[in-house]
């Protein structure tokens, strides 16, 4: 009976053995026959590629893209230098304005312009130079376009020199018109040097034979002082 046991017992040792081999086998024939397939699945595909056009694709308008409509927006204004310079001169000159007519008495303002109305027809009276050229002695002083007495950085004939010292290319003086009529073109002389100007502005201090010349700062002012000058008309304003 033992002999019938390891008989049977080896033998089941080798069909077991061969079922395993079957397996490794099986196995091993299945991945042949999947990569076989598998690459020539990879050349069909590689085939049919070559097959459509490389340029199709840029030709070809995409489902997935839509078209974006941009609206046109208008950029806010931007101010520039001189615009933001021209408001701040003129908030500037509306203060001014306003505070001399807060400080200054309305019998003030009265007597102001009854002295206007009284000196208008002495202005015909008094005597001006009649020849073009004469020399005038008078003494010159000078002041600045805006200051707390009254300047606003416009002259008496409504001329801007908030950001000049010039007109029409010559300096600009305040004169008495009873003297020097507005608009004239004179000569200033002094020390062996001169310049010409056009009389354009008044003031409450130029009185007879005094002329103020316009000046950029306080300082220039100052440093130009009380000065004896000739004073000749080159021409004539009406």
């Amino acid at each position: 009976m033992e002999i019938f046991k390891k008989l049977i017992y080896s033998n089941k040792l080798k069909v077991y053995n061969r079922y395993k081999e079957l397996q490794i086998y099986s196995v091993i024939f299945l991945l042949g026959v999947g990569s076989t397939l598998g690459y020539k699945m990879i050349e069909e595909h590689i085939q049919q590629q070559k097959k459509v056009s490389i340029k199709e694709p840029f030709y070809k308008k995409p489902d997935f893209i839509r078209e974006v409509k941009f609206e046109r927006q208008v950029l806010p204004h931007l101010e520039t230098r001189q615009e933001i310079i021209e408001k701040a001169q003129d908030k500037y000159l509306h203060i001014k304005v306003e505070e001399v007519k807060k400080n200054k008495p309305k019998s003030k303002l009265k007597e102001n312009t009854k002295r206007k109305i009284s000196f208008k027809p002495k202005q015909k009276t008094q005597k001006r130079p009649h020849e073009q050229n004469q020399a005038i002695k008078m003494e010159a002083t000078a002041y600045v376009p805006f200051c707390d007495t009254g300047c606003i950085g416009t002259t008496k004939t409504g001329y801007d020199v908030s950001n000049t010292i010039y007109y029409k290319g010559k300096r600009v003086i305040a004169v008495d018109p009873s003297v020097i009529p507005l608009h004239s073109l004179v000569k200033v002389s002094y020390n062996n040097d001169s310049f010409e100007a056009y009389a354009i502005d008044t003031g409450g201090d130029i009185k007879g034979n005094r002329i103020d010349l316009l000046v950029q700062s306080e300082s220039i002012a100052r440093d130009f002082g009380r000065r004896n000058v000739d004073v000749s008309i080159i021409t004539k304003g009406s």
